[in-house]
């Protein structure tokens, strides 16, 4: 899978920065992102791993289209840096739900239990209000029973 890494990185970075400070800046650009792709490298052919990993993919895809909501609700001012911004975060949403949701482009199938993850994830967001991590936790789960089931 095709991620954008330098601007999932810059994203992670700047949000954490922007709602702890400076240790959320690096919590979030460090040691989540570093760990979580040293993980994914060496253990991504374990069956548990591929699951959990198949089921954090959607709801990132999801987390994502928040943070642009979430970020245009409280900033959109008429202002064009924040409408760049959010354009940004969106197309990012789209870049990368594009590769989560058809493995093989368009011209391969449609990923139906990614498409089910990704919906719950965004339901639990923003109908239900859960926290990140109580939605990648879940999806994660989602991923392991999806993967261990085919």
């Amino acid at each position: 899978m095709l991620l954008p890494g330098p601007e999932a990185q810059q994203l992670a970075t700047d949000i954490g920065w922007l709602m702890h400070r400076t240790w959320g800046g690096v919590i979030a650009g460090v040691l989540t992102l570093i760990g979580l792709s040293w993980m994914y490298i060496a253990f991504g052919d374990v069956p548990v791993v591929a699951g959990l990993f198949y089921g954090i993919k959607p709801a990132v895809t999801a987390i994502v289209l928040q943070a642009a909501h979430r970020i245009g609700g409280r900033a959109l001012k008429n202002n064009a840096i924040t409408a760049a911004v959010v354009g940004v975060i969106l197309n990012l949403a789209c870049f990368f739900g594009y590769h989560v949701l058809w493995l093989n482009g368009f011209n391969g199938h449609l990923d139906w239990p990614s498409l089910l993850i990704a919906m719950a994830a965004a339901i639990a967001l923003f109908r239900f209000k859960r926290g990140v991590i109580e939605v990648l936790i879940g999806c994660a789960l989602m991923g392991l029973a999806v993967h261990l089931l085919h």
